[in-house]
């Protein structure tokens, strides 16, 4: 190396040291649009920051950057980072694996001490990484990163990512000394219920910055509306974005998670229907009263395909529904059968409500075990009417949902599971230009199966259960003739 190319080298690596902006753009070779540069500056003066921004706008570049900045010119740092996988922490690691090739920075390079979870530099800075629910208590960690840690489709709730990161995270001792210790989150939010909305609250501590795709805010430039990087998402990337799914454009772009204006069921609607007096049935004789069990069939043993659930609701002696018991998992068909009869012979339902048409041999064979199967006729009119009407049921507050603070935890979990679902019922367009309900979750059979609940107990009750106004009821679409499987009618 020539004496011109060390002090090229040293004087770069010193920029660095001052500005991390210039670290990220003349050492490792980023771009740096105005808003990186802002994430940098708000990073190193803030002790808890939230960022919002839309995916593929450089989050995690971004992180990976000031983790190996932090790493590198502050001797013994450690660095955690938490992503949503193991993963995907992994790669994270993987790609932070690469900048120690490039000049000044594969000076710190230690390979004699990296794994698959975590780096040492030969400063002895760490930088660790880990998936949601993991704990760093103990560890006493300078920084602390969290990219994207919420999933759509994980394997934990939100409810039980709140308890995670206010446990394991949030409260964590962080050093006071220079710099201080801090905590940097980035994402895209999902619902107005995840971590990121509750980090929005005024108390949470968080100070918290947005960067939607478009935006008046943006910089100008040629056009109405403003992209946030027209560089590398222009505005016929966006608008074609927008074109194949609005829904999750409006979520994943312009950071406006499902509302009151998206979401069939917000979850400010379904708290109030939350009973903290009432728990999910374990054991023991059930109370008296009148049972029905809307039921969702489907027949599979793989992980990702849907779930047979049966939902079982109580009439109480104010006219309201109570939300009992709910079976969820992936049957045979003999499991289904077995759990009908035992539901049956427990509740001594006034019927089970199944779709018509679909598992029609299956409806047969548990009729013949004495199992009132009621059937429905569906249609996407039918289904979306339906849907509707549940939505009336809330709003009229004459479903209670369990919340016993002493239920066990899985029944808990069985709760968040219909929460979930429930909030990720969504309105969308058509093509046509018509309306209709759709999931934009993983899964939505335990929201159809209390759908099917619901619409029972308005059939069969015969008091104000139900104010219809200018509903279309969709009882209409129930056959009730003899030459359906219908038994035990009297029971």
């Amino acid at each position: 190396m020539t004496f011109k190319n060390f002090l090229s080298i040293s004087i770069d690596f010193e920029f660095g040291r001052k500005d991390p902006v210039y670290f990220y753009k003349n050492i490792l070779g980023y771009d740096t649009p105005w808003f990186i540069q802002e994430w940098f500056k708000y990073g190193l003066s803030n002790r808890q920051l939230l960022i919002l921004a839309p995916r593929g706008h450089g989050k995690s570049q971004y992180l990976r950057a000031l983790g190996l900045w932090y790493a590198i010119y502050n001797p013994r740092y450690k660095i955690f980072l938490f992503s949503h996988s193991i993963e995907q922490s992994s790669r994270f690691l993987d790609e932070l694996k690469y900048e120690f090739e490039k000049p000044i920075i594969r000076d710190f390079k230690d390979e004699e001490f990296w794994t698959k979870t975590e780096i040492v530099l030969k400063n002895k800075s760490q930088i660790r990484v880990e998936s949601i629910g993991s704990s760093a208590k103990g560890a006493h960690p300078n920084v602390i990163l969290c990219d994207d840690i919420l999933k759509q489709f994980g394997n934990y709730t939100m409810e039980k990512i709140n308890e995670w990161f206010a446990r394991d995270i949030r409260y964590m001792p962080l050093p006071m000394e220079h710099p201080p210790g801090s905590i940097i989150v980035v994402g895209t939010p999902l619902t107005n219920t995840d971590l990121y909305s509750k980090l929005q609250e005024p108390d949470s501590g968080f100070l918290c910055l947005k960067y939607p795709a478009l935006s008046e805010k943006n910089p100008p430039i040629d056009g109405n509306e403003n992209p946030l990087w027209p560089e590398r998402r222009p505005l016929s990337w966006l608008l074609e974005q927008k074109k194949a799914d609005e829904l999750a454009f409006a979520r994943e772009q312009l950071l406006r998670p499902l509302d009151e204006r998206t979401s069939v069921y917000p979850y400010q609607l379904i708290q109030q229907a939350f009973d903290g007096r009432l728990s999910l049935h374990v054991a023991g004789k059930p109370q008296d009263g009148r049972y029905f069990i809307g039921t969702d069939l489907a027949i599979s043993q793989s992980k990702d395909a849907d779930y047979t659930v049966f939902t079982v609701g109580r009439l109480n002696d104010d006219n309201k529904l109570e939300i009992v018991k709910i079976v969820r998992g992936h049957f045979t068909n003999q499991e289904i059968k077995d759990i009908a009869v035992r539901l049956n012979s427990l509740f001594r339902p006034l019927g089970f409500w199944v779709e018509r048409n679909r598992f029609e041999s299956l409806c047969a064979e548990m009729s013949e075990l004495g199992v009132p199967i009621r059937e429905i006729q569906t249609s996407d009119t039918s289904r979306h009417d339906r849907l509707q009407y549940l939505r009336l049921q809330f709003e009229n507050g004459r479903i209670k949902i369990p919340k016993h603070p002493m239920m066990c935890e899985e029944n808990k979990e069985t709760i968040r599971i219909l929460t979930d679902e429930l909030i990720n019922m969504a309105y969308q367009t058509t093509r046509t230009g018509n309306m209709k309900i759709d999931s934009i979750g993983r899964h939505d059979d335990t929201c159809f199966s209390l759908s099917f609940l619901v619409d029972a107990v308005r059939f069969w009750s015969q008091d104000d259960f139900v104010l219809v106004g200018e509903y279309k009821a969709p009882g209409s679409e129930i056959n009730f003739s003899k030459d359906l499987r219908i038994v035990n009618l009297n029971r």
